[in-house]
């Protein structure tokens, strides 16, 4: 048995499919600053891991940081809906608007279902 055969038992490996302009652009970047590339992705691994596993997960979160992060995905949403030239819907003491990306604000004319009397 080969001495490193033991050692890479405990290695595991991840073979990626890239876009051809992604594995050119990282080669590019890797060479530029005289990095290996496999050091880098795996150095790039072990950041995403650390990052991910310092966040508490959603049943450990309070109620104001399950909030917090409710308003950045929403607002993300927003921006990226006004980015598609999109508005968006929303409420203020006037009733119902919708949001242009623009700024215009479009009010919605509510309209009441005619109430049913049996008898």
């Amino acid at each position: 048995m080969r001495q490193g055969a033991a050692a890479e038992k405990d290695v595991g490996h991840i073979q990626l499919k890239l876009p051809k302009e992604v594995y050119r652009n990282f080669r590019r970047i890797c060479v530029d600053k005289d990095t290996n590339m496999r050091a880098k992705a795996a150095e790039l691994i072990e950041e995403f891991i650390k990052r991910e596993t310092e966040r508490p997960s959603l049943l450990e979160m309070t109620k104001e940081q399950k909030e917090a992060r409710a308003g950045i995905a929403v607002r993300a949403a927003i921006a990226k809906s006004h980015s598609l030239g999109h508005p968006t819907a929303h409420a203020d003491e006037k009733g119902i608007y919708n949001l242009y990306p623009d700024g215009r604000k479009e009010y919605v004319k509510l309209y009441s279902a005619p109430v049913k009397t049996v008898g």
